[in-house]
């Protein structure tokens, strides 16, 4: 049985298998229109029977990342989708909506409280423990030694303590959440088609329209926010002292190589105690 958990994300359905060349344990993905990730960085529902067994085929699971929060008239859409998603077999669901992650418990589908959760201390572990969560993804706001000290505790407990080890680190987010963005307002009407009434907004853990990269004006000055840059949270090795075993690496959309460059190092800090090593 392997120590460690390496997941990365994957952006299409085109680039999985040279994901999975790269010897990780899991890979998690966007399905269309009900993503945080860009339009163009989704896996198709129809889709998703082949990744799973994909995946599988490689020793390694599949996770969908669902971390829209729906509106009113979405909420049957999205129950509807995610039992299409169940259907075809994926693994686990990684999600931020309470109504979401009580109906995928209630099915038998195993769900991990994602980032947008803003998870920061014990007791908001042990409440979705309690919903029966199988893994929390810790918010990347606390110290190794905060983390430290709920990894120590839960022990023992049915739940998993998931970090984010590399990631994108944006002037205009806290908390996984971007401040900015929520100040931007999108019209939403009910049209019973989703995909063409809305893109997502951040407010609502939808697609990052990226405010923070555009120039900004205020009486006659140009000011800009420092760009989005992917690097390292934490030092890999602190977290493994702290007894962390499940690393997740974001980025959704970089280019194959910096994920490549990114599991080459995580294995070696490892030191073989991960699959395909």
């Amino acid at each position: 049985m392997k120590e460690y958990e390496i997941i990365v994300p994957c952006a299409r359905f085109e680039d999985l298998e040279e994901t999975l060349i790269l010897g990780v344990d899991a890979v998690y993905a966007g399905i269309a229109g009900w993503s945080r990730s860009n339009r163009g960085n989704e896996f198709l529902l129809s889709q998703l029977r082949d990744a799973v067994q994909l995946c599988h085929s490689y020793g390694s699971r599949f996770y969908i990342s669902f971390n829209i929060i729906p509106s009113p008239f979405e909420i049957k859409m999205a129950f509807n989708i995610i039992e299409e998603a169940v259907s075809r077999g994926v693994d686990a669901f990684i999600v931020s909506d309470l109504s979401i992650i009580e109906r995928l418990i209630s099915w038998g589908v195993e769900v991990h409280a994602s980032l947008g959760t803003a998870s920061l201390n014990l007791e908001d572990v042990l409440f979705y423990a309690d919903m029966g969560v199988k893994r929390v993804v810790l918010s990347p706001n606390l110290s190794v030694s905060e983390i430290e000290k709920i990894v120590s505790i839960v022990q023992g407990l049915p739940v998993d303590i998931e970090v984010m080890i590399y990631g994108i680190k944006c002037s205009a987010t806290y908390l996984g959440i971007c401040r900015l963005s929520s100040y931007l307002e999108i019209l939403i009407t009910n049209s019973g088609v989703r995909t063409l009434v809305w893109e997502g907004s951040p407010k609502r853990s939808g697609v990052c329209y990226r405010p923070c990269a555009q120039e900004w004006i205020t009486d006659g000055d140009t000011i800009s926010f420092a760009p989005c840059v992917s690097c390292e949270i934490y030092p890999l090795e602190d977290l493994v002292k702290a007894g962390v075993r499940y690393f997740k690496i974001g980025g959704r959309g970089m280019p194959l190589s910096y994920f490549k460059n990114v599991v080459e190092r995580v294995k070696e800090t490892l030191g073989g105690k991960c699959k395909n090593v």
